[in-house]
């Protein structure tokens, strides 16, 4: 494993603990979570978390694959569904 792969897998490890740290909160109904705002400001950050390291390897993808680099993070997506690696629906979302 090289070092991008090795970067790659550590970025999806950090997904999975941010996830599993988000899922472990007991996010209450919604209306109790709105005015939570201890519980609101944990669970952006973590999703903030997740989002920064979806983005972190999905460039190291690029970069691994010696596609296109992308002029925008929302374009990075979209050079791997062009490439084949996520479905366009993925993309998009």
């Amino acid at each position: 494993m090289n070092e991008t792969q090795e970067r790659i897998s550590e970025k999806i490890s950090d997904i999975k603990l941010y996830l599993e740290e988000l899922e472990s909160i007991g996010i209450p109904e919604f209306e109790e979570y709105k005015k939570d705002i201890k519980t609101k400001a944990i669970c952006e950050r973590y999703f903030e978390k997740v989002i920064e390291a979806v983005i972190s390897a999905t460039v190291l993808v690029i970069k691994e694959k010696e596609l296109k680099s992308p002029e925008t993070e929302e374009q990075a997506f979209f050079i791997l569904a062009k490439s084949g690696i996520i479905r366009n629906e993925l993309a998009e979302s």
